[in-house]
């Protein structure tokens, strides 16, 4: 069985799942927020294969996709505020992970773009965070005893960003030519 035909059924197995959790925060936890993020989750997946037309980088980016909404899944069960530093570590790996599929996705020569392209997510994303709460009386803000989450999620996204790249670095070759992206 091919690598696509696997993350293809992967994708259509979880979706019943990613709404269930959906559902389950809107009703029972009344957490709007994680119930708009799932539903973006699904879109997501579902159209990164009409967006990516290459079937291999397609899969590659659902698998991150998939890994990304895993660690913000783990999150919105509890683990940010039952487990040490969670916050910081998906603050990490989710912007390494992006600005790696960035990378695979468009091969840049600069990588800077795509690594200024990521950094400059999470500085928008973090302000929308805080006033998102402020708004919309939310819980996507703040890591309990950490006054300035803002400021220590900015700088792992920027230390994630700077992994990521290191990562496509030390990666570039094998992976581009598994995807056929190069000769």
């Amino acid at each position: 069985m091919s690598f696509v035909r696997i993350i293809t059924g992967v994708v259509w197995a979880i979706q019943p799942l990613i709404l269930g959790f959906a559902i389950y925060h809107k009703i029972y936890l009344h957490n709007t927020f994680i119930f708009g993020s799932s539903i973006i989750y699904m879109v997501a997946l579902l159209a990164v294969p009409f967006i990516v037309r290459q079937k291999r980088l397609s899969g590659v980016i659902q698998v991150l996709l998939i890994a990304n909404m895993m660690l913000n899944g783990l999150g919105a069960f509890g683990w940010y505020s039952t487990t040490y530093h969670y916050d910081d570590m998906v603050h990490f790996l989710s912007p390494a992970m992006l600005v790696w599929g960035i990378c695979l996705w468009f091969a840049p020569k600069q990588l800077w773009r795509a690594a200024l392209f990521s950094i400059m997510i999470g500085f928008i994303w973090e302000p929308m965070e805080y006033y998102g709460d402020k708004i919309f009386i939310t819980r996507t803000y703040g890591q309990v005893g950490q006054p300035l989450d803002t400021v220590y999620d900015i700088i792992m996204d920027s230390l994630g960003v700077m992994f990521g790249l290191v990562v496509f670095q030390l990666t570039r070759r094998p992976v581009l030519a598994w995807l056929k992206l190069i000769p």
